[in-house]
């Protein structure tokens, strides 16, 4: 017979007894942690995030903002548009954060606290020597 998976309070709890902790502690702490993307919580565990490792619940946002990164979409430079990419997907911006966190271990785009135009993620620029892809009907 297969158990009900755990609840994220059962969760906290747990830690919490173990950890000699306030179960509203180690709730508040597993909330930040899946919102900075550093743990997820699926099937009543608790799972590690690796840096870069996708969280499950971001992989079509991720996909969704990794298809725009082109010369017609999200160009090298450019901030993106985080709340808008919330809106269409219908999720709140610190989701959309976290979706990023992928694309930036994998240098496709770029945290910057101090930007060109402000604090955001940026497409990153392509190295010095490397072919751009060029945009829909632009000749070589």
């Amino acid at each position: 017979m297969r158990s009900r998976p755990r609840s994220r309070s059962q969760i906290a709890r747990e830690l919490g007894s173990a950890l000699g902790l306030s179960e509203s502690l180690v709730a508040a702490a597993l909330t930040v942690l899946e919102q900075r993307g550093d743990i997820a919580v699926v099937d009543g565990s608790a799972i590690y995030l690796e840096p870069g490792q996708p969280h499950p619940d971001d992989a079509e946002i991720t996909a969704h903002i990794r298809a725009r990164i082109t010369p017609d979409g999200y160009r090298p430079g450019q901030a993106l548009p985080l709340g808008l990419i919330a809106h269409d997907c219908k999720v709140p911006v610190a989701q959309v954060r976290r979706a990023c966190r992928p694309l930036i271990s994998t240098r496709n785009l770029r945290s910057l606290p101090n930007g060109p135009h402000g604090p955001g993620v940026y497409v990153r620029e392509a190295p010095s020597g490397a072919p751009r892809p060029q945009a829909a009907g632009d000749q070589e």
